[in-house]
């Protein structure tokens, strides 16, 4: 093979190389805004949820509300987990998107950290109700 020859071939596979590196962090970067946008709806939920015990005054009727945050925490768990092994199989592309999303954030103010889609329900400032159960012990006390 000649020089040329060799220089194409070596052009064409740093080209594939890119262009996979490259679908690699975008489809990082979709699943990292699919899950802040899921965290968004699920901290509307949560809203309408509060709205609703704070107006009833019970726990009647917000089993809608505890179904939609289990819907939303699945669908970041798992969103999550496709991000992981992203990060696994080409940590090079994850790391490019974090920077990219980080610098995206720094310049328009906003932050967002991811968490896990368990730890979420959790959390439990106020003290009245755990989402994270659906038994008795989530009435008011």
């Amino acid at each position: 093979m000649s020089f040329l020859d060799n220089l194409a071939k070596g052009l064409k596979n740093a080209l594939d190389i890119a262009n996979t590196k490259g679908k690699e962090a975008a489809q990082y970067t979709k699943l990292r805004y699919d899950i802040f946008q899921l965290n968004r709806d699920l901290e509307a939920t949560y809203t309408k949820l509060g709205k609703q015990v704070f107006n009833s005054n019970t726990l009647e009727g917000t089993g809608e509300f505890f179904a939609e945050v289990r819907r939303i925490e699945a669908e970041i768990a798992q969103k999550e987990e496709e991000l992981r092994e992203i990060g696994q199989t080409n940590p090079e592309a994850a790391q490019e998107a974090e920077a990219a999303i980080q610098a995206e954030a720094g310049s328009t103010g906003a932050t967002y950290t991811p968490q896990s889609a368990a730890d979420s329900g959790t959390q439990n400032p106020g003290g009245t109700v755990d989402v994270s159960k659906s038994d008795d012990s989530n009435k008011p006390q």
